[in-house]
Formats: C-alpha cells, structure tokens, sequence
C-alpha cells in the first residue's frame, strides 16, 4: 500500500526553470487538487436530494492505494457531442457549427425527449460550445484556406495558479503559445490588483485565449474557457458516478439514464455521459472488484490522444502525422500498462514551404474546412483508479432532485472589486455567472481584510446571517451588502487570529428562514505565510461544481 505524497501538475509539466518557484508551483496545485477531492467526497449536500457524499471516492493523499489497484483509461470523442445529439437533421452543418458556433436554438430536453421553448445553444461564450474538454483556435489565410490549428485541453485553474506564482512566466508562454506581442497589459483585469501581493488580477478571457479565429492581434487557444470545462467539475463528476442509482427497483445503467438522473453532467457530450457510466459500472458493477473504491489518477487532467491519421490524405503523400506537433504535455509510456497519451496542447500545421495548406488535406475523402474535421479523428481521456474490498458498502440511491428547502452555504469569497471586475467580464464575454474560476480567498496571521465579497448557494443577502470558521481562529463580519450582475452578496471583513496555523478552514452558514448545514463548505478561504516573496494561494472549483 501506499499513500500519495503530493498531486503532481496535469501531465507533470514543469513550467520554472527556477527550482524554488517550481517547488512553490507544485506545492499550490497540490493544494488545489486536494481541496478539489475533498469537495467531491461530500457534493453538493446543502441544494440538491441525493447527490451526496460518496464513499466509494477518495484522496490518495489520506487514503492508502493498494498495489492491487488498476488503472482504468476512459476516453471519449472530442468533437462537440451534443451540436449532433439535438440537431440531428443539421450534419451538413455540423463542422462548422464545431467551430464558429450554433446558430439554430434549442428546442428540445434530451433527457426527457420533449419539445421545450426555444433557447441559445448553451452552454454561451467565447468557445462555450466546445464543451468535451477539448478547444481550438482557427488561423486562415487570405484564401480563407486554414494555414494552422491550435488545441488545447489545460484547465483554466492551472493558470490561476501559475499567474500567482509568476505572471512573468504566464506572459511568456503566451508569447511562446500564440504571439511573440502579447503584452503583460493584454492578459490583466483593468484597474484591479489583488490587495496583498500588489499584482495585477489575470483575465482568463483576455485577448489571446478568445474565441475560434487565431488573427494576427488577437485570437488563440491557450487554456479552456468554457463553463463546464473545468478540473473541479471533472471531479465532481466522477464523484458522483461512483453512487449506484435506481428507479422503480431497478438499477439504472445506461450512459443517458445515468447522466439524466444523477444530475453530474450534461446528456448529449460525449464526455460527462460516458465518465461518469465507465465509473459507475467500474465501482458498482464489475464482479472482479466487490466494494470498490475509485479515484482519477496522478496526474490528473484533461488529455488529447494522438488522432488517427489513417483516413487523412496529403497531396504530396506526406504523413499527416509529421504535421501535429505536441507543445505541451507527452505521448504514452508504452512500458506502462494502459497509459494513456497526456497531450495538453498540441498544433496542426503544414510547413509553408510545402506549397500547400491545412485545407488541401484530405480526411474520409472531403478537404479540410473546418478544424473540427480534425477533432473529429482524436479523443480525450483520463484515467481512473480502482481497487476492491474496500469494506465500503453502498445501497442504490433515487435520481438527484432540488432540495425544496436547501440549507444555507457559503459559494465564494473574493476580494469585491475583483469579485465585481470578473462578473462583468463574464457578462461581456456573455458566459455564465461564476464561469471564471475564483481562488481561495488566503489571509495571514494577524490580518484583517476588508472589502470582501462573501456569496451564498442562494445567491442573495438575507439579514440576520452569520458566518462561523470550523476551526474558531478565523472570525468574519457582515459590514455591508451589494449586488453584482443580478446577484446580491455581503460584504465582510475577514480577521486570522495572531496564532492562526497556516491551512484550508470550513465555514458554517446560519441564515435566517434557512435549515442549518452541519456540513461546512470547504476550499472557500486559507489561511497562508509568506514564502519566497510569494503568497501560497490556491484555487477552488466555481459555484456549482457540476458541468453546466
């Protein structure tokens, strides 16, 4: 048996050169998977019947892994699976929608095969329907001709990180990833700076990570940006598919089924249908692993794997291979059994001295229009681990449904002026509320911060609430109210005792007309020291942990 020491980064990339800020890098995205487990272990208990907790998932950090354990790959495509579950009719469109957008609403629930009111293709944004873990951006030449494609799969919380550590170094791989000009000015939230550390906010929807259209001064794909897109959403996920479900009796086992009841995803991707029943079937039904226990494994990210290049054809008969570069991440350890391939980003491009381009390629025998046509030919994955005899026992829970009466819980803590900037950026780039990921609001020992955005699950204020810190040596204060982008949220001052020992705290919720939680919410606020001239701070999922 063995026990994890520490969550290593997506792919173990390694982005200092400088052996201190790598080890600071390491230890905050450590930090930030563990709170992202934790959170997963109890789900959303405080809104929703039946979607928690979940004993058979775990943290390789405090649970010990046997080495009976196995390592369970589960991929899926990465082309946009829902643009061709709801428009069925629409195939002639189909590629291009993958990378402009849908234009046609949406008029039917997949779950329950009704016709419902007409409504935008959500989920909305820059790049919102891209929504199977996997984005790209489109650059084309006078001709209209498609001269490179650049996809990614790192998850917008890495950056969060690394920009804590060293904007520095964030510029300088946006320099690198999409253009030598990006300026330190293009990728910083306007007028806001973080109160403690002084740097500029970063802006994960800024100029060079918008949209499908790579140009010569804006456009790129350098990490995810839309909503469901998230690493604390692949947790909860896979969480919450580890609970066995059923209806009238019966055990529920289908992809649709599973997703439509458990409420942990969206039916029609072919991503959240097909985790989360790989897991569930895994965990509750695999006779070769009675009472099994499952967690994603070290490293954990979102992976591109190599395309499959067969049906690709080049008018020179090159191999379209030597045409996909892997910039970061790497390809499978063939001496590991069932490794996958841990691209994070990758590129398509034809050399230009070639003589031809990106679109005088063949795939299936059509030339390439659209960059989806490529996506269409690659899948995704991650990896799971599971092992048996775990002693936990589970008994078949009812699908998940809104709690009539939820209990009051504690969503989000930021700096209010931060807090105000992203809300209104959300609603530029016309994305959901709360899709930008927020931190977890860090304090020092003896500090006392002011000016904070404190939000609760029912996104209003109520008087009469209160707010207590699990572990007695953080006190936080209502000073005021204000409402932000349709939602109200209090104001506070939050206070660290002089003795406050660095690490994570809980917070209780108490709001009057609302049933008291005695489970706190967890990953909202941490308690940091000073550590080479940095604050260890660390990122949480967004509001809602499941996809959107």
């Amino acid at each position: 048996m063995s026990t994890l020491a520490q969550f290593s980064t997506p792919a173990n990339v390694q982005d200092f050169s400088d052996p201190a800020q790598q080890n600071l890098m390491n230890a905050a995205w450590s930090g930030n998977v563990n709170r992202w487990v934790e959170a997963s272990l109890i789900g959303d208990v405080w809104d929703l019947v039946n979607y928690g907790p979940r004993p058979a998932f775990y943290n390789p950090l405090t649970t010990d892994t046997p080495s009976s354990a196995a390592n369970a790959p589960i991929p899926w495509q990465a082309f946009p699976g829902r643009i061709s579950a709801l428009f069925p009719n629409n195939s002639s469109s189909w590629f291009e929608w993958a990378d402009n957008g849908v234009t046609q609403p949406v008029t039917t629930d997949l779950c329950t095969q009704q016709t419902i009111a007409p409504i935008p293709y959500p989920p909305t944004g820059p790049r919102g329907w891209q929504d199977e873990y996997c984005e790209w951006s489109v650059k084309r030449d006078s001709n209209n001709k498609i001269t490179s494609v650049m996809f990614t799969c790192e998850n917008p919380e890495y950056w969060f990180t690394l920009w804590e550590i060293d904007p520095n170094t964030v510029l300088s791989l946006y320099q690198s990833l999409v253009n030598p000009n990006a300026q330190m000015v293009d990728l910083c939230v306007p007028n806001v700076n973080d109160p403690i550390t002084g740097q500029p906010a970063y802006n994960p929807l800024n100029k060079w990570n918008t949209g499908t259209k790579t140009l010569a001064a804006s456009g790129g794909a350098v990490h995810l940006t839309s909503s469901p897109n998230t690493l604390g959403a692949e947790f909860d996920l896979a969480a919450a598919a580890t609970i066995p479900r059923a209806v009238n009796g019966q055990p529920v086992q289908s992809a649709s089924q599973l997703v439509c009841c458990a409420k942990y995803g969206k039916i029609g991707r072919h991503s959240d249908p097909t985790i989360g029943q790989t897991v569930n079937q895994i965990v509750n039904y695999t006779p070769t692993l009675p009472q099994a226990r499952a967690t994603l494994t070290n490293p954990v990210g979102l992976y591109m794997q190599m395309p499959n290049f067969s049906p690709y054809k080049t008018p020179d008969g090159t191999p379209a291979s030597e045409f996909w570069t892997v910039v970061r991440g790497r390809l499978k350890d063939p001496s590991v059994p069932s490794d996958i391939d841990r691209i994070l980003h990758a590129t398509f491009e034809v050399p230009a001295g070639k003589g031809y381009t990106v679109s005088d390629i063949m795939i299936n025998g059509s030339a390439i229009q659209w960059a989806s046509q490529i996506t269409n030919t690659f899948q995704m994955s991650l990896m799971a681990t599971v092992f048996a005899n775990s002693g936990i026992t589970q008994n078949a829970l009812p699908c998940t449904s809104p709690n009539n009466t939820p209990s009051a819980a504690v969503s989000a803590i930021q700096d209010a002026n931060a807090f105000a900037a992203y809300r209104t950026i959300e609603q530029q780039m016309n994305e959901l509320p709360l899709s930008i990921p927020i931190l977890a609001f860090p304090i020092e020992p003896g500090m006392t911060r002011t000016n904070v955005a404190l939000l609760l699950n029912t996104g209003d204020a109520p008087a009469g609430a209160t707010f207590k810190v699990a572990e007695g040596d953080v006190n936080i204060q209502i000073t005021g109210n204000q409402t932000v982008a349709g939602m109200q949220v209090y104001i506070v001052s939050i206070t660290a005792a002089p003795n406050a020992t660095p690490g994570d705290r809980t917070i209780l919720a108490n709001v009057q007309g609302m049933p008291t939680s005695n489970q706190a919410a967890i990953g909202l606020l941490t308690v940091v020291t000073q550590l080479a001239g940095q604050k260890t701070k660390q990122t949480k999922p967004h509001f809602r942990l499941g996809r959107a």
